[in-house]
């Protein structure tokens, strides 16, 4: 789920803020039949899986390679 969430922030499919990367989170649970959790210790839960994609992205050497990165 993180990979497919940061490959769509990287080819620019999917937008970084966190409330569009909730909905595509969302989305793909749904695609996959996973129901969505409540909480993070419940299971895959979007804000979380969110806001694990942008601190992945604000990782200083992912930051700088970024410009370069391709999916």
């Amino acid at each position: 789920m993180l990979h497919k969430l940061l490959e769509e922030v990287l080819t620019g499919e999917t937008s970084e803020h966190a409330d569009a990367l909730e909905k595509r989170a969302q989305a793909l649970l749904s695609e996959l039949g996973i129901a969505e959790a409540k909480s993070a210790e419940d299971g895959p839960y979007p804000p979380e899986l969110a806001a694990s994609v942008r601190r992945g992205l604000q990782i200083p050497e992912v930051a700088s390679l970024r410009p370069r990165v391709f999916a």
